[in-house]
């Protein structure tokens, strides 16, 4: 690989949109003059002497921030293998724990942005809870609002942000998503409290309004996996009562592996998780 993108661009779907979102948001909180590059046959990003890289196999994601973050962090959710994190493929970004990782390379120049959200915040019903390893601010269980400063943006976000009318034009998409908004802002300046209040208000008014999701189809059976579920009827009866997207994780467990004898080990490994209904990562979620 001659470079990040192209390892990326490599990689298997749905491994290649999370690898790009890990990506995204190291460029994001990564100091400016950071270089990305590729080392070890891996994606690398190189500042102040210091390296950080991100990888994948076919059932999980690395994210490798170096041995001393890892042993100055706790960390109790994500199992650490090679000086890194292990994150199930298909589970969220932990977007707040990899930027506490890099907080030793990472000044935190937002501190007063975050009071300034506090304080608007206070004018409104809003509860604040703890998702995704962030902050949330929901109403009546609704995800409305939430934030967090990176190292070249502050950012709010609306989970339903393409309702709002967006009267100042500010709001942006961020790749795929349908729904979210992003508002961001290149210093705390730029931030007028009394807009940014308006534009909560009514991302409150709108918070109940229920957006049809669309859902991803089902991946096409891989041929072995086909004929595997009808040699074993009540393997078949038990992978049609899973989710789908349990039913997708196992899809594509198989798909993604590349010789007859590892499809036909991953088959014989899976056959007992799904006839207890479990899915490939839930040991994995906590």
């Amino acid at each position: 690989m001659k470079s990040a993108q192209q390892y990326i661009e490599s990689a298997p779907i749905p491994v290649k949109e999370t690898l790009q979102e890990l990506r995204t948001l190291l460029l994001d909180i990564l100091p400016a003059g950071t270089k990305e590059s590729i080392i070890e046959d891996i994606p690398t990003y190189t500042f102040k002497m210091k390296k950080v890289q991100i990888s994948y196999d076919n059932q999980f994601i690395y994210f490798h921030p170096g041995s001393s973050p890892l042993k100055k962090a706790k960390i109790s959710n994500y199992v650490i293998v090679k000086q890194g994190i292990q994150l199930p493929i298909s589970s969220e970004i932990p977007t707040e724990l990899i930027k506490n990782l890099l907080k030793e390379y990472v000044v935190d120049e937002w501190a007063e942005a975050y009071i300034l959200m506090e304080e608007i915040i206070q004018n409104t019903p809003l509860k604040k809870e703890r998702k995704w390893g962030t902050d949330v601010y929901t109403l009546n269980g609704q995800n409305v609002v939430s934030w967090m400063g990176f190292n070249h943006f502050f950012s709010i976000w609306f989970f339903k942000g393409v309702l709002l009318s967006d009267p100042l034009q500010v709001l942006i998409a961020i790749g795929d998503t349908k729904v979210q908004r992003q508002w961001r802002f290149s210093n705390v300046g730029e931030m007028d409290k009394k807009s940014i209040l308006a534009y909560i208000q009514e991302a409150i008014k709108i918070s109940d309004v229920i957006i049809p999701k669309e859902e991803r189809p089902e991946p096409q059976h891989p041929a072995e996996l086909s004929e595997f579920l009808k040699a074993n009827k009540d393997v078949k009866k038990a992978f049609d009562k899973l989710s789908k997207s349990k039913r997708r994780d196992y899809i594509e467990y198989i798909a993604v592996a590349k010789q007859a004898a590892t499809k036909a080990a991953r088959l014989e490994k899976i056959k007992p998780m799904i006839l207890e209904g479990k899915g490939l990562n839930d040991k994995y979620k906590k």
